[in-house]
């Protein structure tokens, strides 16, 4: 799991990420991976002056030609509230521009599932995205236990996956295993110092097992931490 990457931020981990997939890939064999949100960095105007792309087409360009094409490889996404700019402002989805963008480059290794949140039924668990419009409370792990709490039980995912604070968080509540999973966007970024705290750089590794019934049984996660060290800058006294 990788998200809320910020490409076209100029506080994206790029080499992070992209080490993060081949480590995924080769020594862990897996080849799908799951991002709930925030691929692109978007327009917003407050942030005029921390992007390194200026247009959509840049923006998808640099995620492309930073995410490495391997056999077998998938990767399942959604659209978060930065990449849901570019869909205001072009009036089509910004995902579904990316899956168009990548098969011209003659790559078929992205599903778009729609914007915000979606269900989606991997084998034999059922998984959901989600990207709130809220952040994170001060007890992380809130906005994630209300939402369960709120959800239909036939709606209920076994593993929910949720972008947008930049943080780490793991519980379970009702049979279902619910994540913040993280960012790969510097915490010297306005966002990350504005929540006034440390970020989870990084993605997730996580394996399962599940019964007849569909309800997993066992889980295992790890979180890989991305090194970046923070700015600090010297003074003379």
């Amino acid at each position: 799991v990788f998200s809320d990457l910020h490409y076209g931020s100029l506080y994206c981990l790029k080499e992070q990420h992209r080490d993060f997939i081949l480590r995924c890939y080769h020594d862990h064999g897996i080849r799908d991976f799951f991002n709930p949100g925030d691929t692109l960095e978007g327009y917003y105007k407050h942030a005029a002056f921390e992007r390194s792309s200026e247009s959509w087409e840049d923006q998808a360009a640099e995620y492309l030609d930073s995410v490495p094409q391997l056999p077998g490889m998938r990767v399942f996404f959604i659209d978060g509230n930065h990449d849901l700019v570019w869909t205001d402002r072009t009036g089509v989805e910004s995902g579904r521009n990316l899956v168009r963008f990548a098969r011209e480059r003659g790559r078929e290794d992205h599903v778009f599932f729609g914007s915000r949140g979606a269900l989606v039924q991997y084998g034999d668990t059922k998984i959901e995205l989600f990207h709130p419009k809220k952040g994170a409370a001060y007890a992380l792990s809130y906005q994630l236990q209300n939402k369960i709490r709120d959800t239909a039980p036939e709606r209920l995912p076994a593993i929910l996956l949720c972008g947008h604070t930049h943080q780490y968080v793991k519980f379970r509540r009702s049979n279902c295993f619910a994540f913040y999973a993280g960012t790969y966007q510097h915490g010297d970024a306005p966002y990350g110092r504005s929540i006034g705290g440390d970020v989870a750089m990084g993605g997730l590794v996580i394996d399962w097992r599940v019964d007849d019934d569909g309800v997993v049984r066992e889980l295992g996660d790890r979180i890989i931490l991305a090194r970046h060290d923070a700015k600090v800058f010297d003074v003379a006294v």
